[in-house]
């Protein structure tokens, strides 16, 4: 930019500098990561594929494996502790919580605890309440089945958000409580 002094006399213009020097020699020396990978499954586990011969210091992976509990994080190559290593950076969609929940019915009722810190950032716990959260479930089971989920308490303490799934399922031609013991709910969580 140029800026412009008038005196009553004269006129001078003043500009910028006739020379910029742009220093490349900050930082560690050697080559750089510049590679965003997708795969499926975490790239910390050997079985999982990762589509390039040599992985640099700073490359990304982005997890696209529905099935895995990492799904859809971002992860980059570091010096994590002396070990290269892939290291978990963050989800791609944020304030979201996926899980095929494993519980225990008793009653019909599976209570299910999540920690806050899957869903929201720690800096962003106590901004929200419990009716902040959008909870859809599935619930898994080989027969027709009705069923309702009900948010608690958002307990800071223990930095839970506490909910119980109540169901009952068609038997026949009758309505009764799903059996005592182990079920499996698919649940998904965001912030509204």
């Amino acid at each position: 930019m140029v800026d412009i002094l008038l005196a009553s006399d004269s006129i001078d213009v003043l500009g910028g500098s006739q020379k910029v020097n742009v220093s490349l020699t900050s930082g560690s020396k050697g080559d750089r990561g510049s590679y965003i990978l997708v795969g499926s499954g975490n790239p910390n586990d050997p079985l999982t594929y990762i589509p390039t011969q040599k992985v640099q210091t700073y490359d990304m992976f982005i997890n696209l494996n529905p099935n895995d509990v990492d799904y859809l994080y971002l992860f980059q190559y570091l010096n994590w502790d002396g070990q290269y290593q892939w290291v978990q950076l963050l989800r791609l969609i944020p304030n979201t919580f996926l899980d095929n929940y494993e519980g225990a019915y008793a009653g019909g009722a599976m209570p299910i605890s999540i920690p806050l810190i899957d869903i929201l950032p720690l800096s962003s716990t106590g901004i929200y309440q419990k009716e902040n959260f959008n909870i859809q479930h599935t619930v898994i089971n080989s027969l027709p089945t009705a069923s309702s989920i009900q948010v608690d308490s958002m307990n800071l303490d223990t930095m839970t958000l506490n909910m119980t799934l109540r169901a009952v399922q068609l038997n026949g031609a009758t309505w009764e409580n799903v059996p005592d013991g182990p079920g499996t709910v698919h649940l998904i969580v965001t912030v509204v």
